[in-house]
């Protein structure tokens, strides 16, 4: 078990998810387990049968929970998949893809949800530059809609150029809140000239 997170949900569940090796030890798949009161921990189920690290995990008030991860099968991507308390497992959707497979993750993904279902997925990148002279360190983020499952198309929030005239500079780390409101901010790590 690797990259375990848990939330609480508004009811009283938990979920809780996790990376795990397959037998293989190159693959692994996305996990989860849901605390029920008054049943207890559901059996393991697997969140997608795609390649999968970096799970997040948010929830609403009423017990809906957002699961998002990063993958590279078959592309470089960021997907999610909602729980519903009273639906189930949905179908996993796409958030973002780099069908170029010019970047990579730089390790940290967030997810928030407001109490309408709708969530923001937040994520860092970095784009490698031809020649690789220098890269690019990007946050991104992408609206999701809870209800059918939609999301948004994906922007850029930050970004700062790291080449070798500017060592050490980047933007990433992001975390993201939402407020029941349907209020959602994002903040994140960014160090340049200014």
């Amino acid at each position: 078990v690797h990259d375990p997170a848990i939330v609480a949900g508004g009811s009283g569940e938990f979920m809780a998810v996790w990376r795990q090796v397959v037998w293989s030890g190159m693959d692994t798949r996305i996990w989860s387990r849901r605390y029920v009161r008054a049943i207890g921990w559901s059996a393991p189920e697997l969140v997608s049968t795609r390649r999968g690290r970096q799970p997040v995990v948010a929830s609403d008030r009423s017990g809906n929970f957002l699961v998002g991860w990063t993958s590279d099968d078959p592309s470089l991507s960021v997907r999610s998949r909602w729980f519903l308390r009273d639906g189930g497992w949905q179908s996993e959707r796409l958030v973002y893809s780099d069908a170029n497979e010019q970047s990579d993750y730089e390790g940290k993904l967030s997810v928030a949800v407001d109490n309408a279902r709708n969530a923001v997925v937040a994520w860092d990148l970095k784009r490698y530059s031809i020649p690789l002279a220098s890269s690019v360190f990007e946050v991104w983020a992408n609206r999701c809609n809870g209800i059918d499952g939609h999301c948004d198309d994906a922007g850029a929030l930050d970004s700062v150029v790291h080449s070798q005239n500017r060592f050490g500079y980047f933007a990433g780390r992001p975390n993201v809140a939402a407020c029941p409101t349907g209020q959602i901010h994002a903040v994140w790590n960014r160090a340049d000239d200014g």
